[in-house]
Formats: C-alpha cells, structure tokens, sequence
C-alpha cells in the first residue's frame, strides 16, 4: 500500500513539472533538471553554455536555452558565443511563432554586437518575424535596410524575394 502512495506522489509531481506557470516553478524544473542530469548552468563556462544551449535548441527546451542564455549574458557578455546563443534563441521563438519573444532577442543581438556575424541574419529574421506578425510596412523597412546595409549578402538576396512576395500581397 505505501508503494503506491510513492507512486502516486511521484506521478503528482511530474504532472507538476510537465506545465510549470510561474517561474518559481520554471526554475524549480530547471534545478531539478540539473540535479538528475548533474549539469548545474551556473558553474558553467561560456564554452559549456554555449554547448547546451545548442543542445537545447536540438531538443526544443527552450526554458533550459533560455536559462543558460541569460547566465551566458550576464556573466560572459564579451564570449565569442553570446550573439550566436541570441541568434539560436531568437530563431527559435521564430520557428515556434512567438515573433515578439523573436524580436526582443534579435534586437538585443543587434544592439549589444552590432559588428557580429549574425547581425544581417538577425536583421533578415526580424522582417520575417514582422511579416509574420502582419505588420508589412515594417517587414518592408526591415528588408529594404537589409539589402541597403548588407548588399551582396545571402540575406540582401533573400531579402530582395521577400520584398516582390510583399508587393504581390
């Protein structure tokens, strides 16, 4: 009898855990997450945040990405990974089409690593996350300075498409 009250309070806290809406229970998934899998984010090196936020984009867990993208930010802001790691979330809230998650982490990608290599892919990204959203005028901004910004780049190609499939609308 005491075995299935073990197993009843177990199965209770894994209904718990499968949809966690605060984030004291966010982060109560994520410690517990830690604990099992002996990975703690906060001891990490920005090499090793790196890695698992990659795994995580593999995954889909994007609270664990978004946990280990934050310490990444905060602690290492200066690593070679930080706005690769801004770039892999942002395309990933795209990819779950939650295009205003996708912008703010585009836009801080944009603000705080201006020079980086994934400065036009994140400028391509937020005309796509407006175009998205229905807001053409400013998808139609976003690829025009694109193509302004970054002409002879994959993305101003692309973008140059994206701007005739605006106008057929």
């Amino acid at each position: 009898m005491k075995w299935i009250i073990n197993l009843t309070l177990l199965f209770l806290s894994i209904i718990s855990f499968a949809a966690p809406t605060t984030l004291r229970q966010i982060n109560r998934e994520i410690d517990l997450k830690a604990e099992l899998t002996g990975k703690n984010l906060n001891k990490m090196n920005d090499d090793q945040l790196y890695a698992e936020i990659l795994a995580q984009y593999q995954r889909g867990d994007t609270i664990v990405m978004k946990r280990a993208l934050k310490i990444l930010t905060q602690k290492y802001s200066n690593s070679p990974h930080a706005d690769n790691a801004l770039y892999i979330t942002g395309y990933s809230a795209l990819e779950k089409n939650r295009f205003a998650e996708s912008l703010h982490y585009f836009e801080q990608l944009l603000k705080n690593y201006p020079g980086s290599n994934k400065a036009v892919s994140a400028e391509f990204a937020k005309g796509l996350a407006y175009r998205n959203m229905k807001l053409m005028s400013l998808a139609q901004k976003t690829f025009f300075k694109v193509r302004k910004k970054y002409p002879g780049s994959p993305e101003s190609y692309r973008a140059e498409n994206e701007l005739k499939l605006l106008v057929r609308r």
